[in-house]
């Protein structure tokens, strides 16, 4: 278990940094993807971010998390905007 949250807590420094960057890409045509996953023989866990511009300037953030584990599985999603 020790290895998974190892692994998950990579997963969870990393994104911020993804999110981080996508602003200065932003554009109305332009958008952000990536993520990361972790597993072990308990558990395992996979995010997504994802970045995208509407046509009036806002910049949105999805962050999907998806967790499956001996305890069930679960789906986390978050949105974020700031104005442009």
């Amino acid at each position: 278990m020790n290895g998974f949250l190892r692994r998950a807590g990579l997963i969870a420094a990393a994104v911020p940094v993804f999110a981080l960057a996508a602003p200065a890409a932003a554009s109305a045509e332009a958008a952000f993807f990536g993520g990361g996953t972790a597993a072990n023989h308990e558990s395992a866990v996979v995010t997504v971010v994802k970045s995208f511009t509407r046509a009036d300037g806002t910049v949105v953030y999805r962050t999907t998390t998806y967790t499956a584990g001996l305890g069930g599985a679960h789906v986390n999603v978050t949105y974020s905007t700031a104005a442009g």
